[in-house]
């Protein structure tokens, strides 16, 4: 009966299972093939996007750390020009120093735009620093070990760089693409990222770094995903940025793909991450690719990083794989119809029980063996069965390889997360609540210095190692943690183990259970000292004056606010000094800037030693300084600004010359002299001019009266400036110059009046200092020379006898414009011939007669023709030294020397003395001042040549001044000395006095 029932089982089999089990078996091949396929393929893109995002992550991390370096010096710059502190010095060192710290930027450079600094770009023009317009145009640039500067070229014109075209045109940070650049013999691959200077919402410039990419395609060339695989940078056009290289003639030329065009624009925009294409590479190909954007900073660089993988290599063991059970399976097919009968005759039970044992023994062994190849060749039950453990083991197998592949990767990623905390200096840390310790990691150990077999870091101990008020910050911020649940990070300085202090930047958040219940906070701990160090000098930069090491305008505006906000808060009183030094401009104009440095530095150490320590000195600017003096009565105001004059009492030695300077203060008290930090300002400034008014050296508390002077004084500036643009109000008088030994007017001095349309005539004493506090006194000068010298022409042309017009000169004139080149054009426009043009100069211009410059000009002057004197002779610095090394033609006597002649034997002893040493240097003598005939009778028996004065004429209008002219030669040398009045006012101060 057993019999039957096997053979029984054999027939069905052999009958009605061949066919369907021949079927069965091929979709099942056909099935795992299809698996196998598509698991190695997902397997092999998810790992190359893993390492695609790795080296995403590695490439942004090192450009952001130019970038940030980058940022900051732009902060520094801007926070320097807004408060007018920018110099041409100022900005190569930050460049200089922001390329010492960051190694990995090749080079620096900044470009300003023309009148960028308002009007002051004139004193860059053609200078080391500047272009033809002034801007500064620099590149501060690594050759080697060495820094160099050079000139930035190729910034502006129809097709500017884009480099700085991107940044002009955007108003934001821009990178730009990378483009080829030799230097030092060898070609490098940069890109350049810019940042924009803007200024009151205007764009004044910019600036950027270079970025080499050397590293970039080390990184990239080094990166092998799965073993066959290889890793490109591409930008949006499809250029190959890690496979660059020179052509023939050395010049850099990128390696394109045209597939790539498209297929790079779609990456960076994001709607594509994976593409299969046929390689290029000969014999290659087809090839996967799987793109990753580059994003850095706030703006996306448009480059991609692409993973590219060969599918013979990517899906060559699912192939062999795919050939194994394909060629298992017809095996199978063409024996099953022998063995079918055979196999039905097993026992059922021996079979089953073989498959069971077999299943327990094949964990962790390949389950395809000798055995196992006989079951899976029977069709009955015992072979499906077979079948199906076979089927699940090999996917077990092929998902534990899974596994495995996306752990290793898991570990690498792990790996260069490290790398990239040892690079940043960055450890994390965490805490559970209710544990003893604080867990660190390795490196929080090393960047503080500490054995982690020694040192146990419980939460106590390890608080104690913060200096200050650290402690309290980091329990202040992670109590905020617990409440809002939000990412809280601070700056504090903690101790290492080498007892050396350090800036951390500690970074808490909380830690949460499945719940969602606080369990704890975590965080990071990154090193930044040397950014903490920067930092630091460049606050240095932005607040301190570089001259004298005192706090700058910027700082000193800050500690005011903050001073007035005090006030305010406490009721309390503090008090406001404004210094002006007196005589300061002649110390710049005689001895040079150098000294007045110096004086400035000496000036700023004397006044700091007598101040006490919670007053704050600054430099304003110039020769002005301000004291903020908190907590202060009006009884301790007056003591220090008297201590303060008295230090100025005694002469400072400034290179073995002594110089004598005063300062003049302006007090106001806070808040009583003012509701806000303009008013007071301005009002410190109105009690500073009052006390100059007084006859400086002194100091004066402001007075609301002062206002209405100051107004007055600042209507006159306004008006004086409209008058000489137009003229309208501007007069020309001549004082004749007559020669004692004919009788006869040989010239002029011209001599300006204003006649104020409200206030009538305003005294040259009163309108020049005037023009020389609101640099009018140049044009002022011109505007006199043209009038004066187009008269003496008229003149000329109407036939009337030659005569020499005197015109004087302002030290400005020579120090702040080309005055020779002003002298030769208005002899040219007028037509006057030099030779009746004589320039007069003061002692205070020429005590630095050593100066080229002072020397240049006269020597120019001299060149032109035109007659030199030498005015107020006696008055000044009187040098003889000057006398015989500069090329005056004429020597003026001032009138203090005749002042006394009447009365004073010693007066007219001292005024021959004078008079002989001016003829034996063989010049023209001028006497000025004379008002009487018996001062003149006195002159002429000192055989004088020339005499000026009252005793003559008083200043007038030209046509006055020609019929004195006239009706003198008319009455002859017997003529008795007359005077000419005019409408002048009594008090006459030529323009020299101040220009």
């Amino acid at each position: 009966m057993f019999s039957k029932f096997r053979s029984s089982i054999s027939r069905k089999f052999a009958v009605a299972l061949l066919v369907p089990l021949t079927i069965g078996l091929a979709l099942i091949v056909a099935t795992v093939a299809r698996f196998v396929a598509k698991s190695t393929e997902q397997a092999a893109i998810i790992q190359a996007q893993d390492a695609a995002h790795a080296i995403s992550d590695r490439l942004r991390v090192g450009f952001e750390e130019s970038m940030v370096a980058t940022r900051t010096l732009r902060d520094t710059v801007q926070a320097l020009r807004e408060v007018d502190q920018i110099s041409r010095t100022a900005m190569t060192t930050l460049m200089r120093k922001t390329l010492e710290d960051n190694p990995e930027i090749y080079g620096i450079w900044a470009s300003w735009e023309s009148e960028a600094l308002d009007g002051r770009d004139k004193d860059w023009v053609n200078t080391p620093y500047g272009d033809a317009t002034g801007r500064y145009a620099k590149y501060v640039v690594r050759h080697g070990d060495a820094i160099a500067i050079e000139p930035l070229e190729g910034y502006e014109g129809p097709d500017p760089l884009a480099y700085y075209a991107l940044p002009k045109q955007n108003r934001t940070e821009s990178v730009v693409e990378p483009y080829g650049y030799f230097t030092d013999g060898h070609w490098l691959l940069l890109t350049t990222f810019s940042e924009p200077l803007i200024i009151d919402g205007r764009f004044v410039g910019a600036l950027g770094s270079d970025i080499a990419l050397d590293q970039v395609q080390k990184i990239v060339s080094e990166s092998h995903p799965l073993g066959t695989g290889r890793v490109s940078l591409i930008s949006d056009r499809g250029a190959w940025l890690s496979e660059a290289r020179t052509d023939e003639n050395g010049r850099q030329a990128d390696v394109v793909d045209p597939s790539l065009s498209k297929a790079a624009e779609r990456a960076a925009s994001g709607t594509l991450s994976i593409q299969r294409v046929q390689s290029l590479v000969p014999g290659e190909g087809e090839i996967v690719r799987v793109f990753v954007p580059l994003v850095v900073g706030r703006s996306n660089t448009a480059w991609t990083v692409v993973v590219t993988l060969p599918v013979s290599s990517l899906f060559g063991q699912a192939r062999k794989l795919l050939v194994i059970i394909a060629g298992a399976g017809v095996l199978l097919v063409l024996s099953v119809c022998a063995i079918v009968v055979w196999t039905t005759n097993r026992l059922i039970g021996r079979r089953l029980k073989l498959v069971t044992d077999r299943l327990k023994q094949t964990e962790g062994e390949d389950f395809i063996g000798e055995e196992e190849r006989r079951l899976l060749s029977h069709g009955d039950e015992i072979g499906l069965v077979a079948s199906a453990v076979h089927t699940f083991r090999a996917s077990s197998v092929r998902s534990r390889e899974l596994l495995e592949q996306r752990e290793t990767a898991l570990r690498i990623r792990s790996e260069q997360l490290l790398e990239a905390q040892s690079l940043g200096r960055i450890g994390d840390w965490s805490y559970a609540f209710g544990s003893k310790s604080i867990w660190w990691s390795p490196h929080i150990y090393e960047l503080l210095n500490y054995d982690p077999e020694a040192f146990d870091p419980t939460r106590q101990a390890v608080l104690s190692l913060c200096v200050g008020d650290g402690a309290r910050r980091i329990l202040e911020a992670q109590a905020e943690v617990m409440r809002s649940g939000v990412v809280r990070s601070v700056d504090i300085q903690l101790r290492r183990g080498d007892a050396t202090v350090g800036d951390f930047a500690i970074t808490n958040k909380s830690m949460v259970d499945s719940a969602g219940r606080f369990v704890g906070v975590s965080g990071t701990i990154q090193d930044i000292t040397e950014r903490k160090s920067s930092e630091k000098a460049l606050e240095r930069l932005a607040y301190y004056d570089p001259l004298t090491g005192l706090a700058n305008r910027a700082l000193f505006h800050r500690d005011l606010d903050e001073a007035f906000g005090k006030c305010l808060r406490t009721r309390t009183q503090a008090a406001l000094l404004v210094l002006d030094l007196d005589h300061f401009k002649e110390v710049n104009d005689s001895l040079g800037h150098a000294a007045g440095d110096q004086v400035l530095g000496e000036v700023g150490r004397m006044i700091s030693r007598v101040l006490p320590r919670n007053h704050l000195l600054s430099r304003l600017g110039g020769d002005e300084f301000a004291i903020i003096m908190p907590e202060v009565n009006e009884e301790a105001v007056l003591r220090a600004a008297t201590e303060i004059g008295a230090i100025f009492d005694r002469p400072l030695l400034i290179d073995h010359s002594e110089v004598s300077i005063g300062t003049s203060i302006g007090i106001v008290l806070v808040p009583r002299d003012g509701s806000n930090l303009a008013d007071l300002q301005r009002h410190a400034d109105m009690a500073l001019y009052r006390a100059k008014e007084d006859g400086r050296g002194r100091f004066r508390f402001f007075d609301p009266k002062m206002s209405d002077v100051v107004l007055h004084k600042i209507a006159l500036a306004r008006d004086l400036r409209k008058t000489i643009q137009d003229g309208g109000q501007l007069a020309v008088h001549y004082q004749p110059q007559v020669n004692l030994s004919g009788n006869r007017v040989v010239g002029y001095e011209a001599l300006m009046r204003w006649n104020h349309p409200v206030l009538g005539n305003v005294p040259p004493g009163e309108f020049i200092p005037i023009a020389e506090s609101s640099q009018l006194i140049c044009d002022l000068g011109a505007w006199i020379l043209r009038e004066a010298a187009a008269q003496g022409k008229r003149w000329l042309d109407a036939g009337e006898a030659a005569r020499e017009i005197a015109v004087n000169v302002s030290a400005a004139q020579i120090w702040q414009t080309d005055f020779a080149a002003d002298v030769s054009r208005i002899l040219s426009e007028t037509g006057l011939p030099p030779r009746l043009l004589c320039l007069e100069l003061t002692e205070s211009l020429l005590i630095n007669q050593g100066s080229e410059r002072v020397k240049a000009v006269m020597t120019e002057l001299k060149r032109l023709g035109v007659t030199l004197a030498l005015d107020d002779f006696g008055t000044d610095y009187s040098s003889l030294g000057y006398l015989t090394q500069l090329p005056f033609d004429k020597l003026k006597i001032d009138r203090i020397f005749v002042n006394s002649i009447l009365v004073s034997e010693r007066a007219r002893k001292l005024l021959e003395g004078v008079i002989a040493l001016g003829r034996g240097l063989g010049m023209t003598i001028v006497v000025e001042g004379a008002e009487t005939p018996e001062e003149v009778e006195i002159i002429r028996d000192f055989h004088v040549d020339i005499v000026q004065g009252y005793a003559f004429a008083r200043p007038t209008v030209a046509e006055q001044a020609l019929a004195f002219a006239r009706g003198l030669e008319i009455a002859g040398p017997a003529v008795e000395v007359t005077v000419l009045s005019g409408s002048a006012v009594s008090v006459d101060q030529p323009v020299s006095d101040a220009a």
